[in-house]
C-alpha cells in the first residue's frame, strides 16, 4: 500500500475562536478528522490523477528514464506516461482506504506495479507518486481550512465572527 499524508498544525484564525467558543476537545477532533478526510479526497481525486499524465514529468520533477526503457516503452504501449506502463498501477491507486485521527490523515491505495524500482535504483517510484507541488499543498490546506470554518459557523452553539475573520 502507499501511503499518502497529511499533517497540519492548526492555529488561524478559527482555532482562536474555537478556544472561546465553548467547544468540546472531541468536537475540534470530529472537525479535524472531517477535514483531514475532505483534503485526503481532494489529492486522491483531483491531484493521484495529474501523476499519470504526461505532463507530470516537469510538474513534479521526475527522474528522467533511461532511454533505452523509454524506447521500449514507446515500441510496447505507445506512449511514455510516466508511472504507467500496462495502465495496472493507474487503476490500483483508484482504490483507496482512508484514516484518520485528530492529528493526521492518511490515505492508501494498492501500489500495484509502483513497488518496482528500476535495478539502478535512481527512480523511487512510489515517492513520485505522492510528491505534491507547493501549490497543491495551499489549496489542501485551503480544502482543510474551509471544513474547520464550516464546522465552526455549523455548530448549534454559533458565536458572532469577527468581521473580516475566515
Amino acid at each position: 500500500m502507499i501511503p499518502q499524508r497529511i499533517r497540519v498544525r492548526y492555529s488561524g484564525t478559527a482555532a482562536m475562536v474555537a478556544r472561546g467558543a465553548h467547544v468540546t476537545t472531541r468536537l475540534v477532533r470530529e472537525w479535524m478528522q472531517d477535514a483531514y478526510i475532505a483534503a485526503l479526497r481532494r489529492w486522491h481525486q483531483e491531484y493521484r490523477p495529474k501523476h499519470f499524465r504526461e505532463s507530470a514529468k516537469g510538474e513534479y520533477d521526475y527522474e528522467p528514464r533511461q532511454e533505452e526503457y523509454e524506447e521500449a516503452k514507446r515500441g510496447d504501449v505507445k506512449h511514455t506516461r510516466p508511472l504507467v506502463y500496462s495502465g495496472e498501477s493507474e487503476r490500483a491507486t483508484q482504490r483507496v482506504v482512508y484514516r484518520v485521527t485528530a492529528r493526521s490523515g492518511k490515505a492508501s491505495m494498492d501500489a500495484g506495479n509502483l513497488s518496482w524500482n528500476p535495478p539502478r535504483g535512481r527512480v523511487k517510484v512510489r515517492e513520485e507518486l505522492v510528491t505534491t507541488t507547493a501549490r497543491e499543498e495551499y489549496y489542501l490546506g485551503r480544502t482543510f481550512d474551509r471544513v474547520i470554518t464550516r464546522e465552526m459557523r455549523n455548530h448549534k452553539d454559533s458565536f458572532a465572527w469577527p468581521r473580516g475573520a475566515a
